[in-house]
């Protein structure tokens, strides 16, 4: 099994890879790769947040951000594509 995490942050996975329990797990077969999702946004300075609809404190991903991590993330899967009946 494979896992894929979308993370702003890829070196705080780095201590979680080297615990037990996930080293048990890579001699299983199992393995856990991290995305940047800094290093394919296509905004400039690699933002990847947009204003909170209302303002205020927080901090909302982008859609395109989203979208291009997925894409460039060299995943063998398709983006599902909504529609609004679901």
């Amino acid at each position: 099994m494979q896992i894929d995490v979308f993370t702003l942050f890829p070196e705080w996975f780095d201590w979680f890879r080297e615990q037990r329990h996930m080293k048990n797990l890579f001699d299983a077969g199992h393995s856990l790769e991290t995305v940047d999702m800094r290093a394919t946004t296509p905004i400039a300075n690699n933002r990847v947040d947009d204003t909170p609809y209302g303002g205020g404190a927080g901090m909302v991903i982008r859609v395109d951000v989203v979208e291009e991590a997925l894409r460039g993330g060299g995943f063998g899967f398709g983006l599902p594509h909504r529609r609004p009946r679901g």
